[in-house]
């Protein structure tokens, strides 16, 4: 945690762009753990698959982050991307619910 902070407090773009894919790179893990655990717990314990929807939207986000994340340096512009695949995912769970997925 502090090696992000002290990176980010520099304002440099090499320490921007430091932090900034180590907090990709945070969140892309834990969102691929959880995930995993998850259908870990739901295939172990038979459970039934109510959440098609919802994967898929994680999916999608993951794969558009990990987009970002190949770049090597991180314009300001892409923190306008970052911010809109929240509301992206929300609209894409509405859609893909409405055309009959779980």
């Amino acid at each position: 945690y502090q090696r992000r902070v002290h990176g980010a407090s520099k304002k440099t773009d090499k320490g921007i762009t430091i932090s900034f894919s180590t907090l990709l790179g945070a969140a892309i893990m834990n969102n691929t753990f959880c995930l995993a655990i998850f259908l870990g717990l739901v295939f172990g314990k038979g459970l039934v698959w109510q959440f098609s929807a919802e994967t898929i939207s994680i999916l999608v986000c993951e794969i558009a982050m990990c987009l970002l994340a190949f770049r090597t340096v991180h314009p300001t512009w892409t923190a306008g991307i970052v911010a809109c695949i929240y509301p992206i995912s929300l609209a894409l769970v509405a859609i893909l619910e409405k055309i009959g997925l779980d």
